[in-house]
């Protein structure tokens, strides 16, 4: 694509978990070919505990993270749980054709496409990323982080970045996460069931491992890296009226479910 292309940029701070992941499957269900490319941004609040698509709701202590006061909700696409902690993330989603120039046609290789653009975000704010992809293991246990995949991000040997990618029609949603802060280790190991030594030495956020870095700070080098990726300027506005409808139905219909309740896909 061009350098003057448009693109869309979609910046929602600080929203819950329902309504994130309406979001995000709005933006996928409305966009028709030819439409600009979509990069949104967000957060989360309170802090989320997101689960894999087709996910088993016994891998994790639903009971426990609801006890403290998170927001549970099965994402739109695969994988494993992740946690959101509120203010110790930014989270990123990408809406665009999957013939896109310049993007492999591989389900893995786009995701290791799209990620890239991560990397290259960290590292224009002095944090040597890298991109280590590695063989996807469902068996890792339930915790995202753990199960690799070709799209992880990992900084001084933790992994600080995952994504998941869901296609259908042509068209792809990646989402994924940027680690700025786990917070309470022993939090996420009750509600993961994992130990807080192994959790320990296989997630990190920016700021855990000594690299001060805003929320903001972080968007704007994920705009820029985004934009060069995609070959796109991105231009920044609000969600159209086909998508916000889109949003509130599917908040309602498909994400007010209880996280172990599934529901029709795409």
């Amino acid at each position: 694509p061009s350098p003057t292309s448009r693109g869309r940029l979609v910046v929602t701070w600080g929203q819950d978990c329902r309504r994130n992941m309406a979001v995000d499957e709005a933006l996928l269900r409305a966009w028709r070919p030819g439409a600009p490319v979509v990069v949104r941004l967000y957060s989360w609040s309170p802090t989320a505990l997101s689960l894999g698509r087709s996910q088993r709701l016994e891998e994790v202590d639903v009971a426990a993270a609801e006890a403290l006061g998170w927001c549970v909700v099965r994402r739109p696409t695969g994988g494993g749980a992740l946690v959101h902690p509120e203010g110790g993330e930014v989270t990123y989603s990408v809406v665009m054709p999957v013939d896109h120039p310049g993007a492999p046609a591989s389900l893995e290789g786009s995701a290791a496409w799209i990620a890239s653009a991560v990397v290259d975000a960290l590292r224009r704010l002095g944090v040597p990323a890298e991109l280590r992809p590695t063989p996807y293991r469902a068996s890792a246990g339930p915790l995202c982080y753990a199960r690799g995949g070709s799209a992880s991000v990992y900084v001084e040997g933790r992994r600080v970045s995952g994504s998941a990618q869901l296609r259908a029609g042509g068209k792809l949603l990646q989402h994924g996460t940027v680690l700025l802060e786990v917070g309470d280790y022993e939090s996420w190991s009750r509600v993961l069931r994992v130990p807080v030594e192994a959790l320990r030495k296989v997630v990190a956020g920016l700021r855990d491992l000594g690299y001060s870095v805003g929320e903001h700070e972080l968007a704007a080098s994920l705009r820029e890296a985004f934009e060069e990726l995609l070959g796109v300027k991105l231009e920044e506005g609000g969600l159209t009226p086909e998508e916000e409808e889109l949003a509130r139905d599917l908040e309602e219909r498909r994400y007010g479910l209880p996280a172990g309740r599934g529901d029709e896909g795409l």
